[in-house]
């Protein structure tokens, strides 16, 4: 996977090369040592773990949300608390997914939602000061 200069992805195959939008993003899958990039129309195995094709995704909105998943930030629509310290998110495409305890205060942030600790207290965020 490689990103090029005018902001494509570019994603080898055995005889090809596929070109690929950064917001035709959807989510990211570990399979086994290898990554299933799932597209808006389509799906694309790249022969790298998880965490180093997101580590290139992160710039256009790709974070991880659970130990085998990321997703684009742009294409989730809700998040839903289901019980103390589960989280799911929806994403535009109707599909349900479980966010991992580890990342659910990062997903949280980056969303503008309520952050909380555990011990169910939502944290505050800092007032900003004048000088």
């Amino acid at each position: 996977m490689t990103i090029l200069e005018n902001g494509w992805i570019a994603l080898r195959r055995a005889n090809a090369t596929e070109l690929l939008r950064p917001e035709w993003i959807v989510s990211a899958h570990s399979v086994g040592n290898c990554t299933l990039i799932v597209a808006q129309n389509d799906q694309h195995t790249v022969r790298a773990p998880l965490h180093a094709a997101v580590e290139k995704l992160e710039p256009f909105g790709v974070v991880r949300i659970h130990r085998s998943a990321a997703v684009n930030l742009s294409r989730i629509r809700r998040l839903i608390s289901v019980g103390q310290h589960q989280l799911r998110i929806v994403l535009d495409t109707g599909v349900e997914m479980e966010v991992g305890r580890t990342f659910q205060r990062d997903v949280r942030m980056r969303l503008g939602a309520r952050a909380y600790k555990y011990g169910g207290q939502a944290e505050k965020k800092a007032e900003p000061t004048s000088v």
